[in-house]
C-alpha cells in the first residue's frame, strides 16, 4: 500500500506540470505576418491581436546517429517556412491525468508569440518558458501564451526539449554529456537561437527571463547553476514549485540508473551497447524507461553541476558561484495535496490506521517526531494531515515550502530574490479532470498565467473565476513587470517587497493578499532541526 502512494504521487507529478502595461511601444511584426529572422523566413498566423510562430525548429533532429548526443544547430533554411501549426512533442509514455505521449524524435521545436503594437525604437522583453512533467512528459504548445504576451506586452516563447532516458539518461557507452544532460543542451540551443533570432520579431536579446513550473523550474536551476555556460543567455529567472538546492541524484545513482535502462531495453549483454540502443525503435525505449522508473518520480532528471549532489549546489550557492539574475520564486500553499490525491484514486489506503506507515516510508525513523507535529486531531482527515506534512517538506524530492524558502534565502545574500506563496483556495481544478485537487496545489497556478491551459493541445482548460480572475490579472501583470525591470508591480495589488526574510513572502490569495511569514507557516524550523543538512540556509 505505501509502495502505491508512493508510485502514484510520481504519476501525480508527471501530469504536471491580460491587461495592457502602459510601457507598450515595441518595435511590432511586420504586417505580413512573416519574419526574415537569421535562421530562415517564417510565416505565422495571426489573432486577437497577438501574432503566433509554431513549430520553429532550433535544432537538427535528434535522430540516428544524433540520438543521445548533444544538439545540434540548424542552417539557414531556404525560402518561406509556414509556422502555423505546433510541431511534435517529444516522446513520452501516457501518463494519468493526460492522454497526450508521442514518439515522434523529431520534436526540438519552439514557439513564438507577439502582441501586434505600435513600431518604436524599444524591442520588447521576453520570457522563454520550460514546461513541467517530472522530465519525462510535457510540451511547450500546451501554454496558451497569448495572456501573457498581451500583459507585457512582450515576447513569450516556449520550448520542447528531450525527455526522459532520451533526455536525462547517462550511460557510460555515451560520449560525454555537455552539461547536466542533453535536454538541458536542447534548452541551451534554444536560449542560444533567441539570443541570435529573437531581434527580428522586436525583442530584447539583452532582457530575456528563463521561467518554468515544475520540472521546467528544475531546468531553470540547473541553468542558474551554470554561469559560464549561460553568461549572457538570460538576465532573470522565474522558478514556480521547485528547489535548486534540495536533495537530486548524483553520477553513481544515474549510471546505475542507466544500467538497469539498457537491460530493460534488451541491450545488457550486447557489445556495442550505444548502436544497440541507437537501433531501438521509440516505442520500445519508452516501454523500457516506464520499467526502470518504477515508483520514482523524475528518476530521469538533470545532473546539476554534473551530478555532484546536494551538498555541492548547496556550496555552490554559499560561493556566490550561479547566475547573478534577479529571480522570483515559490510554490503553492498546499502543493502536495494533488499527489495525495492521486493516490487516493489509484486506490492508496490513507486512513488514521495507515498514517504512521505513509509518514515512516517517507520520512524513515524521523516519522515519529512528524506524527506528533502533524498529529490527526489537528486535521480533518489522515489525507489532509499527510498532505500538509508534505508540503511542507519532502525529503526526497526538489520541492516542498521549506525547500523554497531556503533556496530564496541563498540566493538573496547575492541577487534580489522576490517569494511568493500561491494560497488561492478557490483556485479551479488541476488538468483536465474536475474531480481532481482543486486549491492551491501543484500546478495550481499555470491558468492564472497561462489561461486555458489543460495539457491535452485542446486549449479548452480552465480559466480562473470570480475573485480568483482578479488574482490572475495581478499575477500575470506582476510576472510581466518582473520580465520587463526585474521587480514584480501590479497595478491596484499590494507592494511585492524583495525578500529578505521568511516574512517578506507574498500570499497570492484574493481574500488575503499581502506578505506572509511563510516559514513560521510552513513549520520550517521544525523541519530544519529534522534535516539540517538539507535545509541549508
Amino acid at each position: 500500500m505505501a509502495r502505491l502512494l508512493v508510485r502514484t504521487l510520481w504519476v501525480g507529478a508527471v501530469t504536471l506540470l491580460g491587461v495592457p502595461h502602459a510601457s507598450a511601444a515595441a518595435l511590432s511584426v511586420p504586417a505580413s505576418d512573416t519574419v526574415d529572422a537569421p535562421a530562415g523566413m517564417l510565416r505565422g498566423v495571426a489573432s486577437n491581436g497577438v501574432t503566433a510562430f509554431l513549430g520553429v525548429p532550433y535544432a537538427r533532429p535528434p535522430v540516428g546517429a544524433l540520438r543521445w548526443s548533444p544538439p545540434e544547430a540548424l542552417p539557414r533554411w531556404q525560402g518561406v517556412r509556414e509556422a502555423t501549426h505546433d510541431g511534435a512533442d517529444c516522446p513520452q509514455p501516457e501518463r494519468m491525468g493526460s492522454p497526450v505521449s508521442s514518439t515522434n524524435e523529431n520534436c526540438l521545436f519552439l514557439n513564438v508569440v507577439v502582441q501586434r503594437v505600435p513600431a518604436s525604437d524599444r524591442p520588447l522583453p521576453v520570457m522563454v518558458w520550460i514546461h513541467g512533467g517530472a522530465f519525462v512528459g510535457g510540451a511547450g504548445s500546451l501554454y496558451p501564451l497569448e495572456a501573457l504576451a498581451r500583459t507585457g506586452p512582450m515576447i513569450m516563447v516556449s520550448v520542447n526539449y528531450r525527455l526522459g532516458a532520451l533526455g536525462f539518461m547517462n550511460h557510460r557507452a555515451f560520449p560525454a554529456v555537455q552539461g547536466d544532460g542533453y535536454g538541458i543542451e536542447d534548452q541551451r540551443l534554444a536560449l542560444r537561437w533567441v539570443q541570435h533570432n529573437i531581434g527580428a520579431f522586436g525583442g530584447d536579446p539583452h532582457r530575456v527571463t528563463l521561467a518554468g513550473e515544475s520540472a521546467g523550474a528544475g531546468s531553470v536551476c540547473a541553468q542558474v547553476m551554470r554561469p559560464i555556460e549561460n553568461a549572457g543567455l538570460f538576465q532573470r529567472a522565474i522558478i514556480q514549485s521547485a528547489a535548486c538546492t534540495g536533495p537530486m541524484p548524483d553520477l553513481a545513482a544515474a549510471r546505475k540508473l542507466a544500467d538497469a535502462f539498457t537491460r530493460a531495453a534488451g541491450c545488457g549483454t550486447t557489445h556495442d551497447v550505444m548502436r544497440c540502443l541507437r537501433d531501438k525503435p521509440v516505442p520500445d525505449l519508452l516501454r523500457a524507461q516506464v520499467t526502470v522508473q518504477g515508483a520514482r518520480i523524475a528518476a530521469f532528471q538533470p545532473l546539476v553541476i554534473g551530478g555532484r549532489g546536494q551538498r555541492a549546489v548547496a556550496a555552490a550557492v554559499r560561493k556566490g558561484d550561479f547566475m547573478h539574475v534577479p529571480m522570483l520564486l515559490g510554490g503553492m500553499d498546499d502543493e502536495l495535496q494533488l499527489y495525495v490525491d492521486y493516490g487516493i484514486r489509484a486506490g492508496a489506503d490513507i486512513t488514521p490506521s495507515t498514517y504512521p506507515a505513509l509518514l515512516k516510508t517517507v520520512y524513515g525513523r524521523h516519522a515519529p517526531e512528524v506524527a506528533r507535529e502533524y498529529p490527526l486531531r489537528a486535521y480533518p482527515s489522515a489525507e489532509d494531515a499527510l498532505a500538509h506534512a508534505l508540503t511542507d517538506f519532502q525529503p526526497v524530492y526538489n520541492i516542498g515550502q521549506c525547500l523554497f524558502l531556503a533556496q530564496g534565502a541563498g540566493f538573496a545574500r547575492v541577487v534580489p530574490v522576490y517569494q511568493f506563496d500561491f494560497a488561492d483556495a478557490g483556485a479551479p481544478p488541476v488538468g483536465t479532470d474536475p474531480t481532481v485537487s482543486r486549491g492551491a496545489v501543484h500546478g495550481a497556478e499555470l491558468p492564472y498565467l497561462f489561461p486555458g491551459v489543460d495539457y491535452t493541445h485542446a486549449r479548452t482548460g480552465t480559466v480562473p473565476q470570480g475573485d480568483s480572475a482578479q488574482l490572475a490579472v495581478w499575477m500575470r501583470e506582476y510576472w510581466a513587470s518582473f520580465v520587463r525591470d526585474g521587480r514584480p508591480v501590479a497595478k491596484g495589488a499590494p507592494v511585492w517587497p524583495r525578500f529578505d526574510a521568511a516574512s517578506s513572502v507574498m500570499r497570492l490569495d484574493p481574500h488575503a493578499m499581502g506578505t506572509m511569514d511563510a516559514a513560521s507557516a510552513h513549520r520550517c524550523a521544525f523541519w530544519r532541526r529534522l534535516y539540517p543538512d538539507l535545509l541549508v540556509y
